[in-house]
């Protein structure tokens, strides 16, 4: 009877046993370590990475940080050197003296044409546009619009009124060859003055050009040691449109006449005759 009840407790025992150490949950712990090792060299390998690539910028910045101070040196340096050079010109003009301001050219009194010269016909045509725009204002877009409007038919009455024949005699002051695919193979740029007959003097302070072209641009090339002419042709009044030139600024070239205006005239040469000098 002893012996049956030791192999039913022995059954039992057997039975009920726990499970051995290599069960499926053992194993997926195993494999979860393994992962985050792996995690955790990717991550030691990408730190390595980032700190050569910091390296490297801290390398590239201080050498930037070098570069810019050699910079910061040799700019301080050619200040000294520009300062130095100023003082030393100044000195050197202080030393000397002054220049003497050309002698004001003497010139014939104006005549009642206008058309006698270039200079005559500038003023006429400044007085003309004073007259017909006395008070203007051109602070707003719709004036600015009227008064360009206005100004296209003011330029057509101008070369209506403001060309005609004419007869100078001109002392010529430079001749230049035009090499122009739109002119005549023979063309000179005549620069001169306008010379009233009876006191020999300019009628303008400033120089005036005409082009001359075909027989009388050779004729005026076979005498380059006269200086005087007669030149007769059709002269006019050309005025130009410049919407960027409000004032007559600095420097005053083309002639200034008002807003937006700016000064010119078309000469078409008929002749050109030489004044032998009396001996």
């Amino acid at each position: 009877m002893r012996h049956h009840a030791f192999a039913l407790i022995a059954a039992l025992l057997l039975a009920y046993a726990p499970a051995p150490l290599t069960s499926p949950a053992l194993a997926q712990s195993d494999e979860t370590v393994a992962d985050l090792r792996r995690e955790n060299d990717q991550l030691r390998e990408r730190l390595a990475q980032l700190e050569a690539t910091l390296a490297t910028l801290l390398e590239q910045n201080q050498a930037l940080i070098n570069e810019t101070r050699a910079l910061r040196d040799e700019v301080l340096t050619l200040r000294d050197e520009v300062k130095e050079t100023s003082e030393s010109v100044d000195r050197r003009l202080d030393d000397q003296p002054a220049p003497t301001p050309p002698e004001p050219l003497n010139l014939a009194p104006p005549t009642d044409n206008p058309m006698d010269s270039p200079g005559q016909l500038l003023e006429a045509i400044r007085r003309d546009h004073d007259g017909r725009y006395p008070e203007l204002m051109l602070d707003n877009q719709d004036a600015q619009k009227r008064y360009l409007f206005d100004l296209k038919r003011w330029f057509k009455a101008l070369e209506r009124d403001f060309t005609t024949r004419v007869t100078w005699l001109i002392d010529v002051v430079a001749v230049e060859e035009i090499h122009d695919e739109s002119l005549n193979d023979d063309s000179l740029r005549i620069i001169f003055y306008v010379i009233d007959p009876d006191s020999e003097l300019p009628y303008d302070a400033a120089p005036s050009t005409i082009i001359v072209e075909g027989r009388s641009a050779l004729r005026v090339l076979d005498q380059p040691d006269l200086t005087r002419w007669t030149v007769n042709g059709i002269f006019g009044a050309r005025p130009k449109l410049n919407t960027q030139r409000e004032e007559r600024g600095l420097i005053d070239t083309p002639p200034f006449v008002g807003p937006y205006v700016e000064f010119a005239y078309g000469f078409r040469v008929t002749s050109i005759v030489p004044v032998i000098p009396q001996r």
